[in-house]
């Protein structure tokens, strides 16, 4: 995953792609876990202050 500001290191991680290396680090596993845990993820969004409301379809 690329970083900010990192040109250099987005070009060795290119390369090494390039070459069929595999990724230092997978990508997965430098996602933050409210990327895939949704215990994780309501607890992010009660710290952003999201509001908890119940997934409802209605129809008109």
């Amino acid at each position: 995953m690329p970083e900010p500001g990192d040109v250099a290191a987005l070009g060795r991680r290119l390369q090494a792609a390039k070459r069929g290396e595999p990724p230092e680090v997978p990508y997965d596993e430098r996602l933050p876990a409210d990327y895939h845990d949704p215990a994780a993820r309501l607890g992010r969004m009660d710290r952003l202050g999201w509001p908890r409301r119940s997934a409802s379809r209605t129809t008109a």
